[in-house]
């Protein structure tokens, strides 16, 4: 429990963020490339003006791991910019590419991977009056007409949504800096405080459930985990790192891509599962007609139903996410599973078990 008046403990998804983050999982990366060299007393004058406008951003995390983590609340902004001059990133971005086999991958994607392996919440001593920063930054010179701006958040306080507010306020706050019209940044209104955890806002009666079915699902959950399919490591020697999936459409795909949904009826999500399953399943080159079982983890923005409803620049996590177990049999057409992938998630959705079943799954996730 936090003793400062503005802080707060954790909330239950945020401390299952606490329980990833040590392990290389929860950690947000917000990374912009810019073609004009950056006033650095400029920059760091913006993401102080960030810190003012959003609490949680100038918060500590109090022992941030398990068993009782909570947010502390800095009086004044303190982040400090980590700079990377030219030949520093060159020699960095060397020691960055795959060298076996060797692949072509931009500077720009590297320095993101990096970033994401960036980790001080898990390389410090923990200790019961450990405070640690959630907002870190960092500032590349890629080459003389090319930087990086990276900005690095503990996943407790910042979820996808938050992350573009956080993209678009930086741009907007530089373009100022550089002369351009003045841009306020709307205070989030807590009166200087932590906002609540999405436990709190969810609204009243939505995320009640028998106490038996609840019961039902702290033992069906994990029963589900051990039935799914495993992927194997191709390498089990070396240290894990979080590596960037790269997949892009053009335009013209893109269009192709939407219309065949909206000719199904489904939305986006279901035929990015789908392909997901049916990579994973093919994969492991399976025999014809033997099928496993894979589950598929939907994280769902909670703002528009919470009660209240977080502004819309309000930073903090509140997605929750919706557990559908599918089962992929070797030769599955891809519209067919992304038909039920989504069929699956839009009734869970419309049952609400984003707040049903909130608890059970973050317990799920939770566990060492």
């Amino acid at each position: 429990m936090s003793d400062d008046p503005n802080g707060r403990a954790v909330g239950g998804t945020e401390y299952s963020l606490c329980r990833a983050v040590p392990g290389g999982s929860g950690i947000t990366v917000v990374a912009l490339l810019l073609s004009h060299p950056p006033n650095l007393p400029s920059l760091q004058n913006t993401l102080h003006k960030l810190q003012k406008s959003h609490p949680i951003l100038r918060s500590k995390l109090q022992n941030p791991t398990p068993p009782s983590p909570s947010f502390s609340i800095s009086t004044s902004p303190s982040l400090q910019i980590q700079t990377f001059d030219l030949p520093t990133t060159t020699n960095l971005l060397k020691t960055l590419s795959p060298q076996d086999p060797p692949l072509q991958i931009p500077p720009f994607h590297l320095l993101l991977e990096h970033q994401l392996n960036q980790n001080p919440w898990s390389q410090q001593p923990q200790n019961p009056t450990s405070q640690f920063d959630v907002f870190y930054a960092t500032l590349y010179s890629l080459s003389e007409s090319r930087w990086v701006v990276a900005l690095r958040l503990h996943g407790s306080v910042c979820d996808r949504t938050s992350a573009v507010v956080l993209a678009r306020e930086v741009v907007w706050l530089m373009r100022e800096g550089e002369g351009g019209a003045k841009w306020e940044i709307e205070d989030e209104g807590c009166g200087g405080e932590v906002g609540l955890a999405i436990e709190e806002l969810v609204p009243k009666g939505k995320g009640d459930k028998p106490f038996w079915a609840r019961g039902a699902d702290l033992v069906g959950y994990p029963l589900n985990y051990i039935r799914t399919a495993n992927l194997g490591f191709e390498d089990i020697c070396t240290d894990r790192r979080t590596e960037v999936v790269r997949f892009q459409l053009d335009r013209d795909e893109t269009d192709h891509l939407l219309s065949k949904c909206r000719e199904r009826d489904i939305k986006l999500s279901g035929a990015i599962a789908a392909a997901a399953l049916i990579a994973a399943n093919s994969s492991k080159h399976l025999p014809n007609n033997q099928s496993e079982n894979y589950a598929v983890l939907t994280l769902v923005d909670c703002r528009g139903s919470l009660d209240p409803a977080p502004l819309d620049h309000h930073l903090g996590f509140y997605h929750s996410g919706i557990l559908n177990m599918q089962s992929i049999t070797k030769g599955e057409r891809l519209w067919d599973v992304a038909k039920r992938c989504y069929t699956a998630f839009s009734n869970a959705l419309k049952c609400n078990k984003h707040f049903t079943d909130m608890g059970v799954l973050i317990f799920s996730c939770a566990r060492p």
